[in-house]
C-alpha cells in the first residue's frame, strides 16, 4: 500500500486498460440485468443476413449483442452500491501519472516548448491563477489520470 492509502495494480497500456473497462462495462451491466436490478434493453434489431441463418435447426441461437448501459443505468448502479454498501467493488485506474517518465502530447523541449497552449507552461503562465497561490499549494508539473 503507498502513502495514500491505494494499492498498486496491474499494469496495462492504454489499449489494454480500454479492452479491460469494455470487459468489466459488459461484464457488470449484464449481470446488474440479469438480477432484474436495471431494466433490460430494447431487442436489437439486426437480423441475421440469410447466409448466416442456421439451416440444420440445430445450432443454438447466437447471443443478442451487448447493449450498453444508459447513463440512468449507471446512475442507479452506482447508488445501490453508495446505498447498500455491502458489495465489495474495486476499481482500477491509473493516477497521477509521471509525464516527465512516461510522456505526454506537451513536449518540454523543442519548439513548442514555450507555446502558451502547452500545458506544462500554464502553471506559470502569466496572469494565471496560479501565481497567485501559494508555493506550497502549486502544482507545477503535469499528471495524467485514465480511467
Amino acid at each position: 500500500m503507498n502513502a495514500f492509502g491505494f494499492d498498486m495494480g496491474r499494469t496495462f497500456t492504454l489499449t489494454q486498460f480500454k479492452q479491460h473497462a469494455d470487459e468489466f462495462l459488459e461484464s457488470w451491466f449484464t449481470k446488474e440485468r440479469a438480477a432484474g436490478r436495471l431494466p433490460q434493453p430494447p431487442p436489437a434489431t439486426a437480423v441475421p443476413a440469410a447466409a448466416e441463418a442456421p439451416t440444420d435447426g440445430c445450432a443454438a441461437p447466437a447471443a443478442a449483442p451487448f447493449v450498453p448501459p444508459t447513463a440512468a443505468d449507471i446512475c442507479r448502479s452506482f447508488w445501490r452500491i453508495v446505498e447498500s454498501s455491502r458489495e465489495p467493488v474495486s476499481v482500477d485506474y491509473g493516477s497521477d501519472l509521471d509525464t516527465d517518465y512516461l510522456g505526454s502530447a506537451f513536449p518540454r523541449d523543442g519548439p513548442y516548448a514555450d507555446h502558451p497552449f502547452n500545458v506544462n507552461n500554464l502553471a506559470m503562465a502569466k496572469g494565471g491563477i496560479f501565481n497567485w497561490l501559494d508555493d506550497a499549494m502549486l502544482i507545477r508539473s503535469v499528471n495524467t489520470e485514465a480511467g
